[in-house]
């Protein structure tokens, strides 16, 4: 068996040249260029998400705030019969207090059920608490809490305090929460 090899000579200079590649000036421009153009276009996308997110949440909150005050109510009226206000049997740890309409007013019997109402922000802070058992945002009358909750007037106010100036109130008397979730 016999082989054949065949040999060819190249230049020498050419084998230099394909060995050395890479980007010329121009290209390096055009892409720095493109990608500063897709930054300056996703850029106010990416911020507008992170403020949809904080709406989101005290938007998703005041809805479930809103859903406890009426199954509270809902439950202090299956209860009528027992004529209740404080520590309403069947709903939560059975520690709510309400009014004599049955909406929350606190969860340490310091507030005089069915004729009470909420006095303090420490008292908003216990409603917080109480209707919202598990999984809540952190909440508080001062610190570093997502929530700082407040009172004046019988309306309690938590204010989130992780984005913008979003919250949520609850009026005592009528059960009323509304909820300001835009910047």
């Amino acid at each position: 068996m016999m082989h054949i090899f065949q040999f060819t000579l190249r230049n020498p200079k050419s084998t230099i040249r394909n060995r050395i590649s890479g980007f010329t000036l121009i290209e390096l421009v055009i892409v720095i260029v493109l990608l500063s153009i897709l930054a300056v276009i996703a850029l106010p996308r990416f911020v507008e998400t992170d403020k949809k997110a904080h709406e989101a949440v005290v938007g998703t909150l005041g809805g479930a705030f809103s859903a406890a005050v009426a199954l509270l109510q809902s439950q202090f009226i299956t209860n009528a019969n027992r004529n209740l206000c404080n520590n309403v049997v069947g709903f939560g740890d059975g520690t709510m207090d309400v009014n004599s309409s049955g909406f929350a007013i606190s969860t340490t019997d310091q507030v005089p059920a069915c004729t009470g109402s909420t006095t303090s922000a420490a008292t908003c802070l216990e409603i917080y608490t109480g209707l919202l058992q598990q999984n809540r945002p952190s909440a508080g009358t001062a610190g570093d809490v997502d929530f700082l909750v407040t009172h004046a007037g019988g309306v309690c106010t938590y204010t989130y305090q992780r984005g913008g100036s979003l919250s949520f109130s609850y009026t005592v008397s009528s059960g009323a929460v509304s909820v300001d979730d835009t910047y």
